[in-house]
């Protein structure tokens, strides 16, 4: 059913709550393109540890059996290697932190566990060396990222200060839905190909121009056209 307005007036009033309340929906999603830019920093680190895995991976090394065991080892790296020689698993200390490396039979690095200036993290990747999952904490809150075969980010989960999101993108990497829970207030924002928002579900509040105050339950539904026009809402 098509929501019209009953006088002029109220029209007014009703384009003026709209266009507020496409305001307050769209810094929701910058909110959440924010923490997908968290996200995606996430990985990057990781790649770091990566790349210090590629940098200090594996080496020749021997091994020596015997002897009596001791009660310390101090060393900037220790090495583990399987019976063919090659080496499975590393612990370094890098330059930013000490990192936890595992390899597979091919020697390509599979999980990175490091802890830096910054936070603690874990990565895992595929067979192909993709990183396809991050799980990170920091100072900003914690978060996981989810990567496809081609690298690209497709969903992330975070919690932050403001609360928790989930946020998810195509296969172009685009963020296409984000659903999260800010100050208590849920709400779900969906965007078409072009970063437009097309629909909208949650609570919110919108300030009228006489001053009052609107507030919209977490029944509220807006959907929008291409052109960011709202055609349909409810309340």
């Amino acid at each position: 059913m098509m929501a019209g307005p009953e006088t002029q007036t109220e029209e007014r009033g009703q384009l003026v709550t709209t266009d507020e309340r496409l305001e307050k929906l769209e810094w929701k999603l910058a909110h959440a393109k924010r923490r997908n830019r968290w996200v995606l920093g996430a990985v990057a680190l990781a790649l770091g540890v990566w790349l210090v895995a590629g940098t200090f991976g594996p080496r020749t090394a021997g091994a020596q059996d015997g002897g009596a065991p001791v009660n310390e080892v101090r060393a900037k790296r220790l090495l583990l290697v399987d019976d063919a020689g090659k080496i499975r698993a590393m612990l370094t200390m890098t330059p930013a932190g000490p990192a936890l490396v595992l390899y597979d039979a091919a020697g390509n690095p599979r999980v990175a566990l490091d802890v830096n200036a910054d936070g603690s993290g874990l990565a895992l990747s595929d067979a192909a060396g993709k990183i396809r999952a991050v799980l990170r904490v920091d100072a900003d809150g914690s978060g996981l990222a989810l990567r496809d075969a081609a690298g690209k980010p497709r969903a992330g989960l975070t919690l932050t200060a403001t609360g928790p999101a989930l946020v998810l993108s195509d296969n172009g990497g685009k963020l296409r839905a984000g659903l999260g829970v800010l100050k208590d207030s849920p709400s779900l924002v969906l965007t078409d190909a072009a970063g437009k928002i097309r629909a909208t579900v949650g609570a919110g509040s919108t300030a009228l121009p006489d001053g009052t105050t609107t507030i919209y339950p977490e029944s509220s539904l807006f959907l929008s056209g291409p052109d960011g026009k709202v055609i349909w809402q409810a309340p």
